[in-house]
């Protein structure tokens, strides 16, 4: 699989990717991720303070070749083990990591849990709650706001109900809405 990351902002870059990725940086890079990474990518945490290079320093560059053969041997040992037992161990610590990068990912799940509040007698119109996605983005500079489709698809695998219903109480805040069966997400509500 070959992947190219583009964000605003941000440099650009790409990999090819052929088994699990490992990553380790000061900061995680900001992708946009599908099944496919997820299944892959693990986030490591570093265990000391990152390291912020002074003027006259050669980042340790010395220091760092002397131990790069012991670690790169340690690195192997350590995935051979991991292929024997046919499985790699994961810590709390990595699993929580890699759960945050990818939330940091997601701008649909970001908006969703920022957003949505669980309200049970709300069930505003699927295209409003849409509109109200798209004015955000619109407002904070994204680009490219995926479909409506799109957009429905994420929201129920984030585990909302979406379906075809009529609104006990209509909502206030949408013009259109008159209680009429149409696409609603069951059980929220907007807070802006």
């Amino acid at each position: 699989m070959q992947c190219c990351f583009f964000h605003i902002g941000q440099d650009s870059f790409s990999f090819t990717n052929h088994a699990k990725l490992l990553f380790t940086a000061n900061e995680a890079p900001a992708i946009k991720s599908n099944e496919g990474l997820r299944r892959r990518i693990k986030i490591l945490i570093a265990k000391s303070s990152p390291h912020v290079a002074t003027s006259g320093d050669d980042d340790h560059y010395t220091e760092y070749m002397k131990e790069r053969g012991a670690f790169v041997y340690y690195a192997m040992s350590l995935y051979m083990e991991a292929k024997n037992r046919r499985k790699m161990s994961l810590t709390k610590d990595i699993e929580d990591a890699t759960a945050e990068w990818f939330l940091k990912g997601d701008d649909i799940e970001n908006w969703v849990n920022e957003h949505l509040v669980e309200d049970t007698n709300s069930r505003p119109r699927s295209n409003w709650i849409y509109n109200e996605l798209k004015d955000y983005w619109a407002e904070n500079g994204l680009e490219k706001v995926p479909s409506s489709k799109t957009v429905m698809a994420r929201i129920r695998e984030l585990g909302y109900d979406v379906r075809k219903n009529n609104a006990i109480f209509p909502n206030g805040e949408d013009g259109d809405d008159k209680g009429q069966v149409a696409q609603r997400v069951i059980g929220v509500r907007y807070c802006s």
